[in-house]
Parts: C-alpha cells; structure tokens; sequence
C-alpha cells in the first residue's frame, strides 16, 4: 500500500473536523487552532503565488 501525502486543504479539513469534535481534548485545541492558522496562511501563500504566475 502506497503512502500519500495529504494536500494542504485535507490537512486543514481534518484539523478543523478535530477542532469541532466534542472528542477532542481541551489540552489539544491550543495547538490545533495554531496548526489551522498555519494551514490557512501556507494556502493563501500559494495561491496568491500562482495568482501571480498566471496573472495577465
């Protein structure tokens, strides 16, 4: 069985499910909302670099 990476929008979808599950400890929501604040400023960097390489 292949190993593959996760994109980063799966990351993100993953961490914000974790984040919204009763199931999760307290102790763990800190450094979940860090990782999703990460998360989102890794995809707004590289959207915002491919916006510039196919601008017109």
């Amino acid at each position: 069985m292949a190993f593959r990476k996760l994109t980063l929008k799966q990351q993100l979808k993953g961490v914000n499910a974790a984040l919204n599950s009763p199931r999760i400890p307290k102790q763990l929501k800190a450094g979940l909302k860090k990782r999703a604040k990460q998360l989102r400023k890794q995809i707004d960097k590289k959207s915002t670099l491919w916006s510039r390489v196919f601008e017109d």
